[in-house]
C-alpha cells in the first residue's frame, strides 16, 4: 500500500471521529477558522513527533521484552509531554491558537492516544507516521465540517428533540456513509 493510499484510508474511510466518534468537535460561537487551522498544525506536530516517539520503543521495547501492556501508559506519557512542548513554541513564537480549544484538552488528547494506539500495529514505521497524518487530517477535515455546517443546523424551524447535538449527530452519521462509499476506491 502506497503512502498516500494509507493518508486517503486515514482521512476518509477509517476517519478516527466519524468511524468512533472520538473526540467529536463542539465549538462555541468565538471560535473562528484561523484557530481552527492553528489547531489542525499543532495536532499533526504532535502526531508526528509522538508517532516517531512511540513506534520506535514499542517496537524495539516494549514489544520484544513482552511488554505490550504498557503501550497505552507510555503513548499518554509521550503525548502529555509533546503537547506541553508544542504549546509552549506555539505561546513563544506567538502563533495564532486558541488556548483554550487546544490547551491539555480531553478531546484532542483522546484523539491523539487512539492514533498512537492504531500506529503501533503498522509493519513499518514511516507507514505509521503517514497514518497518524492521515488521522489527523481526517479529525481536522470534521472540525472543518462541523465548524461550517453547525451553524446552518441551529437555525430554528426542526423538532425540539433534534435541534444542537442529535441533529449534528445525525449528519455526521451521513457523512460517515458517504465517506464509506469511497472504501471501494482502494
Amino acid at each position: 500500500m502506497t503512502y498516500l493510499a494509507i493518508i486517503f484510508s486515514s482521512v476518509f474511510i477509517s476517519n478516527i471521529v466519524l468511524s468512533s466518534l472520538i473526540g467529536l468537535p463542539v465549538f462555541d460561537k468565538e471560535t473562528k477558522l484561523k484557530d481552527l487551522g492553528s489547531n489542525i498544525l499543532s495536532l499533526l506536530i504532535v502526531v508526528i513527533i509522538s508517532s516517531m516517539i512511540v513506534y520506535p520503543v514499542y517496537d524495539l521495547l516494549l514489544k520484544p521484552e513482552g511488554w505490550e501492556f504498557l503501550t497505552p501508559l507510555f503513548s499518554i506519557l509521550v503525548v502529555r509531554n509533546v503537547k506541553l512542548l508544542v504549546n509552549l513554541v506555539f505561546e513563544r513564537v506567538k502563533l495564532p491558537y486558541n488556548k483554550k480549544f487546544f490547551g491539555i484538552s480531553e478531546i484532542s488528547t483522546a484523539v491523539i492516544f487512539t492514533s498512537m494506539l492504531l500506529l503501533v500495529n503498522n509493519p513499518t514505521f514511516l507507514e505509521s507516521v503517514f497514518q497518524g497524518i492521515g488521522l489527523v487530517l481526517g479529525y481536522g477535515l470534521v472540525m472543518v465540517l462541523v465548524f461550517t455546517i453547525k451553524p446552518r443546523l441551529d437555525l430554528p424551524g426542526g423538532p425540539k428533540s433534534f435541534q444542537g447535538i442529535p441533529i449534528l449527530l445525525v449528519t455526521l452519521g451521513l457523512v460517515a456513509m458517504v465517506f464509506l462509499g469511497l472504501a471501494g476506491i482502494l
